[in-house]
């Protein structure tokens, strides 16, 4: 995510336009409070820039506000990271067809059958996937997406959702850190 804008510490021009803002979205009932979906960017930083109490608005509306100012400073990142993620959503329905594909065709008489099977094609690939986890601690703020997505490829199925996640936040910081 891209950073807040900031106020200079000696702008106190600036500080009282916020505090008005603030005030003003204090002043809205509660009803309207908890239904704001789009504020001036000036407005929306203002909130954000302190905790949701002192605006009125619940933590999930404090959430949402984040999102669509994110959304307004970064459009390309943020389409960037939903294109990812539902290219990532593709992937991981098309490893579980592929999957329920061979376990059909492989006429496994029972589900201990199959859970043997799969245990032994996994277990080489888990020992590979913890050993290079184990190498990428030390290289970790610098892993690549390219890196995620081999590694979200070689995973044993049950560790994908948290490779997804880590492709997700190295997204974000790189967004954050332009």
């Amino acid at each position: 995510m891209p950073k807040l804008p900031e106020l200079a510490k000696d702008d106190v021009v600036g500080a009282m336009r916020d505090q008005e803002a603030r005030a003003y979205v204090r002043s809205l009932p509660q009803e309207q409070r908890d239904r704001i979906e789009r504020l001036p960017p000036e407005i929306t930083a203002a909130i954000l820039r302190t905790p949701a109490a002192l605006s009125g608005v619940s933590e999930s509306v404090h959430a949402m506000l984040r999102e669509q100012l994110t959304e307004h400073l970064a459009p390309d990142e943020v389409a960037g990271i939903r294109e990812d993620r539902e290219s990532l959503q593709w992937l991981d329905e098309a490893v579980s067809l592929a999957e329920k594909a061979l376990v059909e065709s492989a006429g496994f008489a029972n589900d201990h059958e199959r859970r043997q099977f799969v245990e032994r094609v996994e277990k080489p690939v888990a020992a590979e996937f913890e050993t290079e986890a184990e190498q990428r601690k030390a290289a970790d703020d610098a892993e690549t997406m390219e890196a995620l997505f081999t590694r979200y490829t070689k995973a044993p199925y049950d560790q994908r959702s948290a490779i997804i996640e880590r492709l997700l936040a190295v997204q974000i910081e790189d967004v954050k850190n332009r």
